[in-house]
């Protein structure tokens, strides 16, 4: 266990730093001089107890393995023969697929062996083999077929956002670099007015600390954009080192759809979750009019097969309400993103342009450190945002274009 250990000036120096708070606009004074000389912390180790030092190695994120383009539609083909969850689901279509050959074949048999006779002819068990197992067999293999499709698209969304995001994190990084590099001319400047007079301590190391904030921040994106594409990597099931360079950009292209609601309409009937519950609905149908054929609608079999006939109508119109509504809200989504793109991409432009005068004030004498730090902040602040509106019209974009419903954006 560790403990702080503080030298016991601390407490008067401090004090006196407290003095200082009155000259910020004040030239650069001996007791402005305690704010950098405060005492730094001894870290202790309370076993040992000797000083704890910083480690001098530093762990820098790099990917150690070789270099590889990709496109999307290579990585979402990846995806989908590495994913357990896809793979999972083909093996249960295919048995789907087993059991309902063998249950048309068991009703070709029997209804050959019995005279191919009208199905009126049939007695209830003669009717559940050659008519109603085959049918409910066939919406069965139909609703597996649908899981899969649900997997699938699961995949490609994931791959879709992961993709995306690597590219937006390379972007990020790259608008980290300009900041840090602001930072530094800025402080080049400060130094100089300091130099000749015209600038007090306090600005420098303010200066200083905006250079340290830009220098985390540059820091902070590189990891991201490391761990982000070996997170990619692993989702495309490939060896988590290797450096993958996207071949598609994050790009502003607008989506033509000329009418909103037909498209809605579309993306909900080709939707899986809609096929499944149209399925689920048809099988009730069959059990129920089965039930009505063989046996009086009182009967505990009548009743139960009425009230899931019943639920799974109602389940099914629902699925389809909630699926349309989630579709058009994708679509809407995706026209209020491109509207806050445009906005911040205005923006960035202006804010540019207000660092830029804050600069050029500053230089000469006409504005304080504070006001070129705000105008640094507005424009991180915004390109943030920015990129973000970029990211999610890319996915939201490419995601409608697949014909797959889904949350679209990466928050």
């Amino acid at each position: 266990m560790k403990k702080i250990k503080l030298p016991a000036a601390f407490l008067g120096l401090a004090v006196m730093a407290g003095l200082t708070l009155g000259v910020f606009a004040q030239p650069y004074t001996a007791e402005a001089k305690i704010l950098s000389e405060l005492p730094k912390q001894e870290v202790v180790d309370e076993v040992t107890g000797e000083v704890v030092k910083p480690s001098d190695e530093v762990v820098k994120p790099e990917l150690t393995g070789e270099v590889k383009q990709i496109s999307l539609n290579e990585a979402m083909e990846l995806a989908l023969a590495n994913s357990a969850a896809v793979l999972q689901a083909a093996n249960t279509l295919e048995d789907a697929k087993i059991d309902y050959e063998q249950a048309a074949e068991a009703g070709k048999s029997l209804n050959k062996m019995l005279g191919r006779p009208d199905k009126g002819r049939l007695n209830q068990q003669q009717y559940q083999v050659v008519v109603m197992l085959p049918e409910v067999m066939e919406k069965t293999m139909e609703i597996q077929s649908y899981a899969y499709d649900t997997q699938v698209a699961a995949a490609k969304i994931q791959v879709i956002q992961s993709y995306y995001t690597a590219l937006c994190n390379e972007k990020a990084e790259q608008a980290a670099e300009y900041s840090y590099t602001k930072a530094l001319n800025q402080q080049k400047t400060v130094k100089l007015r300091y130099e000749q007079g015209m600038a007090t301590k306090l600005e420098v190391l303010q200066a200083e600390i905006q250079v340290n904030s830009a220098k985390a921040a540059l820091d902070a994106a590189k990891t991201t954009t490391v761990q982000g594409k070996r997170n990619f990597s692993i989702l495309i099931g490939q060896d988590a080192e290797t450096n993958w360079t996207p071949t598609s950009d994050l790009t502003f292209e607008p989506l033509m759809i000329s009418n909103v609601d037909a498209k809605a309409k579309e993306m909900m009937e080709t939707s899986p979750t809609v096929g499944i519950s149209k399925a689920t609905f048809e099988i009730a149908e069959l059990t129920y009019d089965f039930n009505n054929k063989f046996s009086a609608d009182f009967t505990y079999a009548g009743q139960i097969a009425e009230l899931t006939y019943d639920s799974a109508k109602i389940s099914y119109e629902n699925t389809q309400r909630q699926t349309y509504s989630a579709a058009k809200a994708m679509l809407e989504n995706l026209n209020l993103v491109r509207s806050q793109y445009e906005i911040y991409e205005d923006s960035q432009e202006l804010l540019e342009e207000v660092y830029r005068l804050s600069e050029l004030q500053y230089a000469n004498g006409l504005n304080t450190q504070n006001d070129v730090q705000a105008a640094a902040g507005d424009i991180i602040s915004n390109d943030a945002k920015r990129l973000q509106a970029l990211l999610n019209y890319n996915i939201l974009k490419t995601t409608i274009e697949q014909g797959i419903i889904g949350t679209g954006e990466n928050k």
